[in-house]
């Protein structure tokens, strides 16, 4: 079917490039599906033998000119068991195409003196000088289904939303009633190409999502005004416009890209997404051109179509290791689909978006192209396995490159808070406008308003150690806490209110007057031991949230030079680690002056964003402190590879 999609869009481009004619249109809203008794209207043969299933012939008086105005007709509906004989016949208001319909079977007829009064066909054929004026054929023709499924009725109209507009007229649209009450498309143009003749009245394939239909109807898409289109009626007596689905029909056997934002080094990050007829569904995000992978969604679908504009309802879960219908879906959706030629839209109506704008907003609109190759769609793209535990995961909000975030520390009073920044020669070198920040996230992810007081010179004091002592000295954007103190020379993120906010999980930190290091448990060790197969020298709680989960830090047994700790996330079934190996050294295993111990972990703030945890960690030690972002990824925690901040505080 697809061959004859492209075959027929080159016969369209030859008709075009040589002044081959299409049919037309005499006007928005000037027709209604209709049948005629018989062939009077194009000759005067005699069908005494064909019955018809509508005693009113059109209008063929003088009256009629090319593009004239009618009055909308009254809609008419029709079916494969409204005549008693055999025979259907089914005709245009215009009179243009007759189409008779018996034992399955079906043929039509071009009525050429119509074609010719309303839009001067034959003078279209002398300006463009062809000698192939035998291709003007009146029929009859063959009509068949793509499927060679038996038709049961058709229904032929202008559908501006469908039809291809050549030469100042449209051309026509039939829709096919299989007898299994499946439907198909095909256009109509009076011009059947030599060579091709065999097959140009083949329906174009099935529409997706309508069956058990009984009835066709051409009519207004409103009260009796409106644009008119073609209606679809089930056996319970449901509507469907079919506007949209003719332009969807290769939504089945193509895949879907949905370009999320211009070209950066080389490559642009997309949605890939492929539907299936049995409503499967498979949605994947990562980079067009390298086939990275960033995350893989899998899971089922639904259409309604009782409104204008079909609407996608879906629910994804993780799809590394095939979804888990028992557990919460990673991504669900509510969506408005729209379609054009090689394109279909979804506009997000209800549920979780795609992706987000850099201002924390939703993406709500996803136009999105067909990918016929099938090279560039999700299923495609588990060729490279899982993502690699390095990668940078797309939905970051806490790269060094966002501007809607940034990092800063509080005084030792605990009043005020300064991001640092230089004066590089060319001002100072921070891209973000310090007025939007509102809100500081500090240690356990407490919640502080800020208000920004204003740019801070520094002083020849300066020591360039990022501590509280040495606030008043360092030049940066300083801020006053607006309600509640801050927690002196703590790390602080600045934000403002938003999605990132809203997705805060409430951690509280270890009971005090109690070692932290006895607070997981024998029985937790144990697990750890038993899923890493390998003892543990000793653990620390870091925090416990809300949901009742636990964050803990696990220091293992030295293997010869191999050194290895864990921040380990438990909770009910799930347990997610982040693994940092070294190698031995009896001064700086991983940060300098701490031996072969990791430092001291403490968390900023833990949330949950598009159904992924995010964790922040500061991790100190005595030259200074870093910001640790992990991100929940494939079911283990995954750290975010550009650079976050870093505090230097060494004595000088």
């Amino acid at each position: 079917m697809k061959s004859k999609i492209i075959l027929i869009s080159i016969a369209l481009l030859l008709m075009a490039l040589t002044g081959y004619a299409l049919t037309g249109c005499a006007g928005k809203g000037t027709e209604s599906a209709e049948t005629f008794p018989d062939r009077s209207v194009a000759d005067s043969s005699s069908n005494s033998d064909i019955q018809s299933s509508n005693t009113q012939s059109p209008d063929t008086s003088g009256a009629d000119a090319p593009g004239a105005d009618t009055a909308t007709p009254d809609p008419i509906t029709h079916g494969p068991d409204e005549q008693p004989s055999d025979a259907l016949i089914r005709v245009d208001t215009e009179g243009l195409v007759e189409v008779r319909i018996e034992d399955g079977k079906a043929e039509l007829i071009f009525m050429l003196d119509r074609w010719e009064k309303l839009y001067d066909i034959s003078c279209i054929y002398n300006a463009i000088e062809t000698e192939n004026a035998e291709f003007l054929k009146e029929g009859p023709f063959e009509v068949r289904s793509s499927s060679g499924k038996r038709i049961s009725d058709v229904c032929v109209g202008k559908v501006e939303a469908v039809n291809n507009r050549y030469y100042g007229f449209d051309e026509l649209t039939a829709i096919l009633l299989l007898d299994d009450g499946t439907l198909e498309y095909f256009p109509l143009y009076p011009f059947p190409l030599q060579g091709l003749d065999d097959w140009a009245y083949c329906g174009w394939g099935e529409l997706p999502w309508l069956s058990d239909i009984v009835s066709l109807s051409y009519e207004p898409d409103g009260e009796g005004i409106g644009e008119m289109t073609i209606f679809a009626q089930n056996k319970n007596g449901l509507r469907y416009d079919v506007r949209t689905l003719c332009r969807l029909l290769d939504v089945f056997v193509c895949d879907w890209v949905f370009e999320a934002g211009p070209p950066f080094d080389g490559d642009v990050l997309c949605a890939f997404l492929t539907l299936e007829e049995n409503g499967s569904m498979w949605l994947s995000k990562g980079f067009l051109y390298s086939g990275e992978c960033l995350a893989f969604y899998e899971g089922r679908y639904s259409v309604s179509l009782t409104g204008i504009t079909p609407i996608l309802r879906f629910k994804l879960w993780d799809g590394w290791d095939g979804p888990d219908p028992n557990t919460q879906p990673k991504l669900t959706g509510e969506y408005r689909l729209t379609a054009g030629a090689d394109a279909m839209t979804l506009s997000l109506s209800d549920g979780q978006p795609l992706f987000y704008n850099e201002d924390d907003s939703p993406v709500t609109t996803y136009p999105f192209w067909a990918d016929y190759s099938t090279q560039f769609g999700p299923l495609a793209r588990l060729e490279g396995g899982k993502p690699a535990d390095s990668q940078h995961y797309e939905d970051s909000l806490l790269s060094m490159n966002d501007t809607s975030i940034a990092f800063g520390f509080a005084d030792e009073t605990g009043s005020r808070l300064i991001i640092t920044c230089y004066d590089t020669g060319d001002g100072p070198s921070f891209d973000a406008d310090p007025n939007q920040f509102t809100l500081a996230v500090g240690p356990y992810g407490e919640l502080v308003p800020v208000s920004y007081s204003g740019w801070q010179d520094g002083t020849g004091q300066n020591d360039y150690r990022d501590a509280a002592y040495n606030f008043d000295n360092l030049p940066g954007f300083v801020f006053t806490a607006e309600r509640g103190r801050l927690s002196p020379d703590k790390t602080y993120l600045f934000t403002s209110q938003g999605r990132f906010t809203d997705a805060l999980i409430t951690l509280n930190p270890p009971a005090s007057g109690v070692d932290k290091r006895s607070q997981m448990g024998l029985k937790t060790e144990d697990y750890i031991y038993t899923v890493k197969g390998r003892g543990v020298r000793w653990s620390e709680l870091l925090t416990v949230t809300d949901e009742g989960g636990q964050i803990g830090l696990f220091l293992f047994e030295r293997e010869g030079d191999d050194m290895l700790f864990s921040i380990v996330y438990l909770y009910g079934p799930d347990t997610l680690f982040w693994d940092s190996p070294a190698e031995y050294s009896d001064w700086s295993t991983w940060r300098i002056d701490m031996g072969d111990e990791p430092g001291d972990f403490e968390p900023l703030f833990m949330a949950r964003l598009d159904s992924r945890l995010v964790l922040a960690l500061t991790w100190g030690a005595p030259e200074g402190e870093l910001v640790v972002i992990l991100y929940e990824v494939n079911g283990k925690f995954v750290e975010e590879d550009d650079y976050i901040y870093s505090r230097y505080w060494s004595p000088p």
